[in-house]
């Protein structure tokens, strides 16, 4: 389940759950936060990496995370962290998740 880019990889959905199990079984992952500086503020994940979705050079600070770490994407409900996803992969991400739901679906 998920989404398929042109070079077949899968970008894969996880839940909160897939996410603890997942922390623990690589020794080295990226929690990317895409959501704005004032959905943050309100809360986030420990250990995120925050890169505004709207900020004018987005595409262009994605750059500074690593195409061979495994990454989950996250924003508030799943529709920015899932483009972010796709662009990644074409960047030639290997390993890309979309965290379902977003943060908001964590808080409930």
């Amino acid at each position: 389940n998920g989404s398929t880019d042109s070079t077949g990889t899968a970008i894969k959905n996880i839940d909160y759950t897939g996410l603890q199990k997942l922390e623990l079984e690589k020794n080295k992952l990226v929690l990317l936060d895409v959501r704005t500086a004032e959905e943050i503020d309100a809360g986030a994940l420990p250990n995120s990496i925050a890169i505004d979705f709207y900020s004018e050079n987005f595409k262009t600070q994605l750059n500074s995370l690593q195409p061979e770490v495994a990454t989950v994407v996250y924003c508030a409900s799943g529709k920015r962290s899932m483009k972010t996803a796709v662009i990644l992969q074409e960047k030639g991400f290997k390993e890309v998740y979309n965290l379902e739901g977003g943060y908001n679906g964590i808080k409930k």
